[in-house]
C-alpha cells in the first residue's frame, strides 16, 4: 500500500486518534470482545469517548458488536480493508506523525467541504 492509498484508507474510515488505538489494541486480539469501559483503562481514554469511537467503527465495518450490544471486536469486513488497517497499525507504530497528520488533513478537508456547503451562491457576486 502507498502512502497515498494511506491517506485515502485514512479519509474514508479514521476520523481521530482515539480510533487508531481502539483498532491497534482490538487487532491484537480479534477474537476477544472489549467492552468500552476496558479498552478506555487498557488506553487511557474516556469510556465515553472509546464507546462512541468504537460505534463510528462498527458503522465503517471495522468492528463487530458482541450479542449484549456493548462489546466490541476487531472485524473488518473483508481481507482487502484487514490488510489496509494492519497498514494503518504498523505505520502509526513506526511513523506516528504521519498518520496522525493523515487524520487531521483529512478532518481538515471534511469540514472545509462542510463550511463551503453553506456558502452562498458560491461566492459570486
Amino acid at each position: 500500500m502507498t502512502d497515498a492509498e494511506l491517506e485515502q484508507f485514512i479519509a474514508t474510515n479514521i476520523h481521530s486518534v482515539e480510533e487508531v488505538e481502539i483498532l491497534t489494541l482490538l487487532s491484537r486480539s480479534p477474537d476477544t470482545y472489549w467492552s468500552a469501559d476496558a479498552m478506555g483503562q487498557q488506553l487511557g481514554i474516556k469510556a465515553e469517548v472509546v464507546g462512541a469511537r468504537a460505534r463510528e467503527l462498527l458503522r465503517r465495518g471495522l468492528l463487530a458488536v458482541g450479542e449484549s450490544g456493548s462489546v466490541y471486536r476487531y472485524a473488518p469486513t473483508d481481507e482487502k480493508t484487514k490488510e489496509q488497517v494492519t497498514v494503518l497499525t504498523d505505520t502509526y507504530r513506526d511513523r506516528r506523525i504521519t498518520v496522525i497528520n493523515a487524520i487531521y488533513t483529512a478532518n481538515l478537508t471534511r469540514l472545509r467541504s462542510f463550511a463551503d456547503a453553506f456558502k452562498l451562491g458560491g461566492g459570486k457576486p
